[in-house]
Protein backbone atom coordinates (compact mmCIF):
# COMPACT_ATOMS: atom_id res chain seq x y z
CA UNK A 1 0.00 0.00 0.00
CA UNK A 2 1.04 3.35 -0.67
CA UNK A 3 0.10 6.90 1.88
CA UNK A 4 0.01 10.56 1.03
CA UNK A 5 0.70 12.11 4.87
CA UNK A 6 -0.40 15.32 5.74
CA UNK A 7 -0.15 17.81 8.31
CA UNK A 8 -1.71 20.77 8.49
CA UNK A 9 -2.01 23.62 10.73
CA UNK A 10 -5.36 25.52 11.75
CA UNK A 11 -6.10 28.95 11.31
CA UNK A 12 -5.05 30.97 14.30
CA UNK A 13 -8.73 32.84 14.70
CA UNK A 14 -10.80 30.04 14.86
CA UNK A 15 -11.11 27.47 17.62
CA UNK A 16 -10.16 23.45 17.57
CA UNK A 17 -13.96 22.80 17.64
CA UNK A 18 -14.40 25.10 14.42
CA UNK A 19 -11.13 23.21 12.36
CA UNK A 20 -12.43 19.86 13.19
CA UNK A 21 -16.06 21.05 11.64
CA UNK A 22 -15.04 22.72 9.02
CA UNK A 23 -12.75 20.02 7.53
CA UNK A 24 -14.89 17.06 8.66
CA UNK A 25 -18.47 18.54 7.40
CA UNK A 26 -17.44 20.87 4.57
CA UNK A 27 -13.59 20.06 3.10
CA UNK A 28 -13.67 16.55 3.05
CA UNK A 29 -17.18 16.87 1.34
CA UNK A 30 -15.75 19.51 -1.17
CA UNK A 31 -13.13 17.35 -2.19
CA UNK A 32 -14.93 14.26 -2.03
CA UNK A 33 -16.36 15.62 -5.46
CA UNK A 34 -14.03 16.87 -6.95
CA UNK A 35 -11.45 14.07 -6.84
CA UNK A 36 -11.78 10.22 -7.90
CA UNK A 37 -12.70 7.86 -5.58
CA UNK A 38 -9.15 5.89 -5.62
CA UNK A 39 -8.60 6.60 -1.66
CA UNK A 40 -8.88 3.31 0.05
CA UNK A 41 -8.70 4.84 3.65
CA UNK A 42 -8.90 8.55 4.39
CA UNK A 43 -8.00 8.81 8.11
CA UNK A 44 -8.10 12.43 10.09
CA UNK A 45 -6.17 12.19 13.44
CA UNK A 46 -6.89 15.73 15.49
CA UNK A 47 -4.12 16.33 17.82
CA UNK A 48 -4.74 16.90 21.49
CA UNK A 49 -3.00 19.69 22.64
CA UNK A 50 -1.28 19.57 25.87
CA UNK A 51 -2.71 15.98 26.34
CA UNK A 52 -0.23 14.94 29.62
CA UNK A 53 -0.12 11.52 28.11
CA UNK A 54 1.79 13.07 25.43
CA UNK A 55 3.88 14.95 27.74
CA UNK A 56 4.67 12.20 30.37
CA UNK A 57 5.66 10.04 27.29
CA UNK A 58 8.13 13.23 25.79
CA UNK A 59 9.52 13.58 29.40
CA UNK A 60 9.87 10.00 30.12
CA UNK A 61 11.73 9.54 26.82
CA UNK A 62 13.68 12.89 27.32
CA UNK A 63 11.79 14.12 23.55
CA UNK A 64 9.96 17.58 22.95
CA UNK A 65 6.74 17.38 23.62
CA UNK A 66 6.01 20.16 21.04
CA UNK A 67 4.12 20.15 17.71
CA UNK A 68 4.19 23.75 16.53
CA UNK A 69 0.66 24.29 15.76
CA UNK A 70 -0.10 20.99 14.02
CA UNK A 71 -4.25 20.80 14.54
CA UNK A 72 -4.47 17.58 12.33
CA UNK A 73 -2.07 14.84 10.68
CA UNK A 74 -3.81 13.41 7.38
CA UNK A 75 -3.40 10.04 5.71
CA UNK A 76 -4.99 8.93 2.48
CA UNK A 77 -3.91 5.27 1.38
CA UNK A 78 -4.09 3.95 -2.32
CA UNK A 79 -4.05 0.37 -3.26
CA UNK A 80 -0.99 0.95 -5.35
CA UNK A 81 1.69 4.22 -6.29
CA UNK A 82 -0.02 4.86 -9.63
CA UNK A 83 -3.48 5.06 -7.52
CA UNK A 84 -1.95 8.28 -5.52
CA UNK A 85 -0.42 9.40 -8.47
CA UNK A 86 -3.86 9.55 -10.44
CA UNK A 87 -5.09 10.93 -7.86
CA UNK A 88 -2.45 13.90 -6.96
CA UNK A 89 -2.38 14.48 -10.79
CA UNK A 90 -6.57 15.16 -10.65
CA UNK A 91 -5.92 17.56 -7.32
CA UNK A 92 -3.24 19.50 -9.21
CA UNK A 93 -5.38 20.21 -12.12
CA UNK A 94 -7.01 24.09 -13.31
CA UNK A 95 -10.23 22.23 -12.29
CA UNK A 96 -9.39 21.49 -8.76
CA UNK A 97 -6.98 23.08 -7.27
CA UNK A 98 -8.44 26.63 -7.24
CA UNK A 99 -11.25 25.26 -5.66
CA UNK A 100 -9.32 23.03 -2.59
CA UNK A 101 -6.54 26.03 -2.52
CA UNK A 102 -9.88 28.98 -1.40
CA UNK A 103 -11.48 26.40 0.79
CA UNK A 104 -8.55 26.03 2.58
CA UNK A 105 -8.21 29.69 3.00
CA UNK A 106 -11.38 29.53 5.02
CA UNK A 107 -9.99 27.30 8.05
CA UNK A 108 -5.95 26.13 7.00
CA UNK A 109 -3.23 28.97 8.20
CA UNK A 110 -1.56 29.93 4.91
CA UNK A 111 1.32 27.89 3.77
CA UNK A 112 -0.21 25.40 6.58
CA UNK A 113 0.06 21.76 4.46
CA UNK A 114 2.61 20.37 4.35
CA UNK A 115 2.81 16.66 2.60
CA UNK A 116 4.59 13.66 2.89
CA UNK A 117 4.79 10.46 0.93
CA UNK A 118 5.09 7.11 2.79
CA UNK A 119 5.38 3.48 2.15
CA UNK A 120 2.82 1.57 3.89
CA UNK A 121 4.02 -1.72 5.91
CA UNK A 122 1.79 -3.72 8.14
Amino acid sequence: MFSTILTIRKKRDISREEFIDYYENKHTALVGRLLPSTILQYRRNYIIDEDPLSRRLAEGRGDDAEMPNVAVITEARFATREDAEALIEAFLSDEVLPQVLADEARFIEPGGVRWRVAEVHE
